[in-house]
């Protein structure tokens, strides 16, 4: 059987356990109708609940939410849109888990589920938090083109530089492009990045020259 959302977990958790859904209620003190619609997604545990489920279940909250271990390894196919209650919800994991201290969440799963605007807050507050571990060319890919020069400057600040500035410049207007290429220049890149940079600073006057 595919397990497919959060509910399904829980419940195959719960069984492995041999713990019936009034055992899990008592000890969340909460009602068993909660469990119940947990398990049959008609209602999602909050975050302070999933930190319970997995000291009780012997999991990560990662697992739960979507499926993985903290060390990246699947259990079974990536669930849809199931993945929590609502965007907020998620976002709001993703954020309590950083402030925790807990790096080992998948943002590369997980980010292209939320929204332009919080998918641009989460990567700044991932990359203030010491989150470097994501792929960060696939994410901006997902971000507007107005957010893009912020969370570029921030990724910079914080020495990740593994996003296409090829694919990137296009998309940012001359004075902005500009900025990063300062940016990056102030960080003392002395590399192929730096050697491209230039390459791509010099097009950019000339099309300027052109136009």
């Amino acid at each position: 059987m595919m397990i497919t959302g959060v509910g399904e977990r829980i419940t195959l958790l719960r069984k492995s356990k041999k713990l019936t859904q009034a055992d899990l209620a008592n000890m969340l003190n909460i009602s068993h109708q909660s469990i119940s619609k947990w398990e049959r997604s008609e209602s999602y545990p909050d975050v302070s609940m999933l930190v319970e489920l997995r000291s009780i279940l012997e999991t990560t909250i990662d697992y739960l939410l979507i499926g993985i271990s903290s060390n990246n390894q699947s259990f079974e196919t990536p669930i849809t849109n199931e993945l929590v209650n609502s965007e907020s919800e998620l976002r709001n994991y993703i954020i309590s888990s950083l402030d925790k201290g807990n790096k080992s969440i998948d943002l590369d799963n997980i980010l292209k589920r939320l929204p332009s605007i919080d998918l641009r807050d989460v990567l700044i507050y991932a990359l203030d938090k010491g989150k470097t571990d994501f792929d960060l060319s696939k994410s901006i890919e997902l971000i507007p083109s107005i957010d893009l020069r912020d969370v570029l400057l921030v990724a910079i600040d914080h020495g990740k530089y593994d996003f296409k500035l090829k694919k990137v410049v296009s998309r940012l207007q001359p004075s902005e492009f500009e900025d990063l290429a300062t940016a990056i220049k102030n960080d003392g890149i002395d590399t192929e990045l730096d050697i491209e940079l230039n390459d791509l600073i010099n097009s950019r006057k000339l099309l300027k020259v052109n136009r």
